[in-house]
């Protein structure tokens, strides 16, 4: 992890249909268990199309100079991770809760395990629990990852 991926790195999941990946290479890249398919560029945007679902974030690797700055909407896009989550208790606060969980999603679900590995109140420990329940309502397919990764 580096200046460029913001020292963090995620890992997704989605679906395409087999016999649309059929015409793509795999390459070991790494080792052994690291496999990937190789697409071309220009083929990029029908292969977005082709996703089944949507892509699930399934882990988050967090370097020790991450600051989460997501650039995800006007009201995140300047804000490290922890004044993002202060920004997320303040709408809690004063029930503007769902409209951020909408309008900030994608700096949402990228911070929710680096937010929960930092010290918590038994009063963070309340917003996360209603951060997980109202998420699953608004974003039924696509799932918190609650556990940080250490990067190394």
């Amino acid at each position: 992890m580096d200046d460029n991926s913001g020292f963090s790195g995620f890992v997704t999941e989605f679906s395409l249909d087999e016999s649309y990946l059929e015409k793509f290479e795999e390459q070991v890249v790494g080792g052994d268990i690291h496999r990937e398919l190789w697409v071309p560029a220009e083929e990029l945007e029908e292969f977005n199309n082709r996703i089944i679902d949507g892509i699930q974030v399934t882990a988050a690797f967090y370097g020790e100079k991450y600051i989460g700055n997501i650039k995800s909407s006007d009201r995140f896009k300047t804000l490290t991770a922890q004044q993002q989550l202060s920004a997320v208790k303040l709408d809690w606060e004063n029930g503007n809760f769902s409209l951020l969980l909408k309008e900030e999603s994608v700096a949402i679900q990228a911070n929710f395990s680096y937010w929960k590995s930092l010290p918590q109140s038994d009063q963070l420990e309340s917003l996360f629990e209603n951060m997980e329940r109202e998420w699953s309502v608004l974003h039924p397919k696509r799932a918190l990852i609650k556990e940080k990764n250490n990067a190394t």
